[in-house]
């Protein structure tokens, strides 16, 4: 199967706050993984594709929060958790600091995890 790709994902978990703007779709889900214009996470309920989302991601230390709009891009269930569904969310409103600010959390802990296996 060819790697469709562009950017490297990095698994590292981060709490996330998603709201579905005018409707009452809403709920905290773990981000599974990260890529420069990506987020894919765990929902409780199949949300369709094209479908915008609000998004609240919290980084470990930091006092404030990474507000970020994403689309998504599939859904479907979730292999590894049960009653869940996973979801990637393409990444269509963030500011570019804030995007630093989740980019550099998770590629120094996802260097941690390389360096302590290799």
């Amino acid at each position: 199967m060819e790697e469709r790709r562009r950017f490297m994902r990095f698994e590292i978990p981060l709490d996330i706050k998603y709201k579905i703007p005018g409707e009452s779709i809403d709920g905290l889900s773990q981000g599974k993984d990260f890529s420069r214009n990506g987020i894919g996470l765990y929902l409780n309920k199949r949300i369709p594709r094209g479908t915008i989302v609000d998004l609240e991601i919290n980084i470990p230390g930091e006092a404030a929060p990474v507000f970020a709009t994403g689309r998504v891009a599939w859904a479907k269930e979730a292999v590894q958790r049960r009653d869940d569904f996973g979801a990637g969310l393409e990444l269509i409103n963030i500011n570019s600091f804030d995007k630093s600010r989740v980019l550099e959390y998770v590629y120094n802990q996802w260097y941690k995890t390389i360096e302590k296996t290799g």
